[in-house]
């Protein structure tokens, strides 16, 4: 699930979940005219949370408005700023340690 989730926020589409039919045809259409999309329905905290341990390492200091440049940079996705600062002190908890445990 976890390359699925990447390949999908990567390429900026979102993944659609429909009811198992019996008699439903199944085409595929290769060709797509729209553009990329900056969300992604697949880029949730738990995946957000993953992306940022691997930068935490390195930066430990890294506030949401630097996490908000490094997710554009590198995923060239918009998040939701609640969202994004749930996760990065979800990662830092899983980098660092919760501090109450301490």
């Amino acid at each position: 699930m976890k390359a699925i989730s990447d390949y999908f926020v990567y390429k900026g589409k979102d993944v659609i979940y429909h009811k198992n039919e019996k008699n439903k045809v199944k085409t595929l259409y290769n060709e797509h005219s729209y553009g990329k999309d900056q969300v992604s329905n697949l880029a949730i905290r738990a995946w957000c949370t993953s992306k940022l341990v691997k930068r935490l390492a390195t930066q430990p200091d890294m506030k949401p408005r630097h996490a908000m440049d490094f997710m554009i940079e590198e995923y060239n996705l918009q998040l939701n700023p609640r969202m994004l600062s749930r996760a990065l002190k979800a990662a830092r908890e899983e980098v660092v340690g919760n501090e109450a445990a301490q």
